[in-house]
């Protein structure tokens, strides 16, 4: 009996985990199509340059499911304006909230943008980043680091 119950508990971890990482890559797919996404550090500057208004926040939790979080729900709205000049600030419920310098990179040639955001000259550590060109995922639950930031831009 312990046997089948250990054996129905480990069956059911694994489905949770393959659905949480279901979930993600449908929820990315949504948001930035495969193969429409950004890789380049010079292409990302160029596509995230204007506004981006926020859509929702997912949190995934492995094992636990997963929470989601919209302007709706909270009540609140968010947003992001990239500047070409590399300046950025961060609007919530309309008034700037946040405003510093940004930039882009990779690590070690690997296809995966981390923006980096500066304000007061302390740097946050950067965000993995899914960029194309009518979204911007915030890519905040890798490692479970915190939730998934989905912004469309406004047009």
């Amino acid at each position: 009996m312990k046997q089948l119950i250990a054996c129905s508990l480990a069956a059911l971890l694994v489905v949770s985990c393959e659905k949480t990482e279901k979930l993600e890559k449908e929820a990315q797919a949504d948001v930035c199509p495969q193969g429409n996404t950004v890789v380049k550090v010079e292409e990302g500057y160029q596509k995230l340059v204007g506004d981006w208004t926020w859509q929702k926040s997912e949190l995934v939790r492995r094992g636990a499911g997963t929470s989601v979080e919209t302007p709706a729900t909270t009540g609140t709205s968010k947003r992001f304006r990239f500047n070409a000049d590399r300046t950025y600030q961060f609007f919530e419920a309309q008034t700037i909230n946040e405003s510093g310098t940004y930039r882009l990179r990779t690590v070690m040639n690997d296809p995966i943008l981390i923006l980096d955001l500066t304000r007061n000259g302390q740097a946050n550590g950067g965000v993995l980043i899914t960029l194309c060109d009518n979204g911007l995922i915030l890519l905040g639950g890798a490692n479970d680091a915190g939730p998934n930031e989905y912004y469309a831009r406004k047009q």
